[in-house]
């Protein structure tokens, strides 16, 4: 549901439920099937931005959620590419109480290197954590923002 208020954007949900493709595309979300949940998060990351690249080939940045975050405000979806907007080749990671998390608004020169990762991890947090290890790109904004 508060995809709906990102319409403004493109907005696709990947999934490996028909019920959830359906609520979706009856929301007038795209939506890409994952035939293949146990590959892991980075799985459904890679079709979902395949999927984005394919139909907005000059997209300039791709923000990254999962739909079990029930606190997520829409009002934090949305800063997310307020921010972006004076950071062009940063990574925004929104953060609570300091640990980093979902969303995350990737910049198109990361594509690239997303459409590498082969982590198996069911959490985007094990991303993130190997993200974090290289340093590129992760801008710490102010506590109060929530993003880092």
């Amino acid at each position: 549901e508060k995809l709906e208020g990102l319409c403004a954007f493109p907005r696709f949900v990947v999934t490996g439920y028909e019920e959830i493709k359906k609520a979706s595309e009856e929301r007038g979300i795209q939506t890409v099937l994952n035939q293949q949940p146990e590959l892991g998060i980075s799985h459904s990351l890679k079709l979902g931005l395949e999927a984005c690249k394919k139909q907005y080939p000059s997209i300039k940045g791709v923000l990254f959620t999962v739909c079990d975050q029930p606190n997520l405000s829409l009002a934090t979806m949305l800063e997310l590419p307020r921010l972006a907007i004076n950071r062009p080749g940063k990574i925004l990671v929104s953060a609570h109480e300091q640990r980093m998390g979902n969303p995350v608004l990737w910049d198109r020169m990361y594509f690239s290197e997303l459409e590498q990762w082969t982590c198996r991890d069911r959490k985007t947090s094990g991303s993130m954590s190997a993200c974090r290890n290289r340093r590129r790109g992760i801008k710490r904004y102010r506590p109060q923002d929530g993003f880092m």
